[in-house]
């Protein structure tokens, strides 16, 4: 259970710094799309959305400034007065799409990666994974991996080392004016 909460700060100094990274994230974070729900994707599809990741305007120094993953933006996913959350495109073997939630401030608060496993076919397996993400907020990742070891002399695969991994977890975001909460459901 992932429960932020909120601070004031009353030095007057203090403030005028912090309105001036808020105005700038929330700049950032307001020429960001909304995502439209529901959104469901396969690893092995996930590779298309870096062809469709956007910077909208910003340059990568600015999106890495926000996003810490130097990647893309895909788009904005919820947001409330205090937070907002994005899905970013991580650069990797395969994009990696990113759920991260930044303060207004633009303080990276949490991040939730849609994939966990290597996606595709090696010599000793294959892997493959989905995430949905429903308009209630409810979030639903999939992974399978099939994997096995072979034998050394001759390059068959050992029936005894075949081993079928199947995972399914539950996520919800919910949010409220001054705090988002990442719920494990499974």
């Amino acid at each position: 259970l992932f429960i932020l909460g909120c601070n004031q700060i009353n030095d007057k100094n203090n403030d005028d710094a912090i309105n001036k990274d808020s105005i700038a994230f929330e700049k950032y974070s307001h020429k960001i799309k909304q995502i439209n729900l529901p959104f469901k994707l396969c690893c092995d599809t996930a590779e298309k959305l870096w062809g469709l990741g956007l910077n909208f305007g910003f340059p990568d120094s600015i999106v890495s400034k926000y996003s810490h993953l130097n990647g893309k933006i895909y788009g904005k996913l919820a947001e409330t007065k205090k937070y907002t959350a994005i899905i970013y495109l991580a650069p990797a073997d395969n994009t990696l799409p990113v759920i991260q939630i930044n303060d207004k401030l633009g303080n990276q608060i949490f991040t939730l990666p849609l994939f966990e496993h290597f996606c595709g076919t090696d010599v000793n397996g294959w892997s493959t994974g989905w995430a949905s993400i429903y308009e209630n907020m409810n979030i639903i990742l999939e992974d399978s991996t099939y994997s096995f070891e072979r034998n050394k002399i001759n390059g068959q695969i050992i029936d005894s080392t075949k081993k079928w991994e199947v995972r399914i977890r539950n996520f919800n975001i919910r949010s409220e004016e001054h705090t988002f909460e990442l719920q494990s459901l499974t």
